[in-house]
């Protein structure tokens, strides 16, 4: 975040780590705990799960959905 200048969940930062890893939003999944943060990453155009606690087998299952869905 010191390096963009701001923090999760303005847009700059999720801009900022697709630019400087070359990926494609709509190929990306991205995870986090904090609502407004995957709000955020939604918005930049990322495949996003809210992880609220869920069991390893049930994130797999959500990887796996957001993986095959058009």
């Amino acid at each position: 975040s010191h390096e963009v200048g701001a923090m999760k969940p303005d847009p700059a930062i999720y801009e900022h780590a697709i630019r400087e890893h070359g990926l494609v939003p709509e190929r990306t999944i991205y995870l986090d705990d904090v609502l407004a943060n995957i709000e955020g990453g939604r918005q930049a155009g990322l495949k996003t799960v809210h992880f609220t606690g869920q069991s390893v087998e049930e994130l797999e299952s959500e990887f796996l959905a957001l993986m095959t869905a058009s």
